[in-house]
């Protein structure tokens, strides 16, 4: 594993990058919401509440934003496959928010507590292993148009329930803030 961190390859020096860069946007997106004035248009971006759900929008968007700004970077030095490329990028993004909520609700049921500071471990264990995963799925899968086209889809069915469910939120646990105790954002 430690090979891909001296890799000359441009791919993987993009993707190994995007882990530092990741976790930092994603911290600072946690406290955006309100140091921008808690705009309602730009609710979907940035977690309006300490709900799970809300949380995983601090992986979601920067991840999502630089595996295309990646592709765009890449284009004409690396010439990544497209098709590789944000097939990657949906597994990146699958594995990292997969693993923030089955963490999370697996060390809070398992030990009946609640930590930040074991959340900010998850979250950083989570980018780092779908950043790998994301790498290696790259490198190793061949190019497929069915599996590009079904990425795309599922890539805009995920892009829709932030938006959608930040806006409307179901009342299961998933998106209920036990702290504020309240779903969805903050009437003030």
């Amino acid at each position: 594993m430690f090979k891909y961190f001296f890799s000359k390859n441009s791919i993987t020096r993009w993707t190994i990058y995007g882990i530092p860069v990741i976790i930092i946007i994603g911290t600072l997106m946690h406290f955006a919401y309100d140091l921008l004035g808690r705009p309602l248009f730009l609710a979907f971006v940035f977690p309006v509440n300490e709900s799970v759900w809300e949380h995983l929008k601090m992986a979601f968007w920067p991840i999502l934003f630089w595996w295309i700004i990646g592709y765009r970077t890449l284009k004409k030095k690396s010439a990544p496959s497209i098709y590789l490329w944000f097939s990657a990028a949906l597994l990146s993004i699958t594995v990292t928010l997969w693993l923030i909520v089955t963490l999370y609700y697996t060390y809070t049921s398992a030990l009946n507590i609640e930590s930040v500071v074991i959340d900010i471990i998850i979250f950083i264990i989570a980018v780092f292993i779908g950043q790998f995963i994301g790498l290696i799925s790259y490198r190793k899968s061949s190019e497929n148009k069915l599996k590009f086209f079904l990425a795309l889809f599922i890539l805009f069915i995920l892009l829709t329930a932030f938006i959608w469910f930040t806006y409307n939120p179901p009342k299961i646990a998933l998106f209920y803030d036990f702290h504020h105790q309240l779903y969805g954002i903050e009437k003030k």
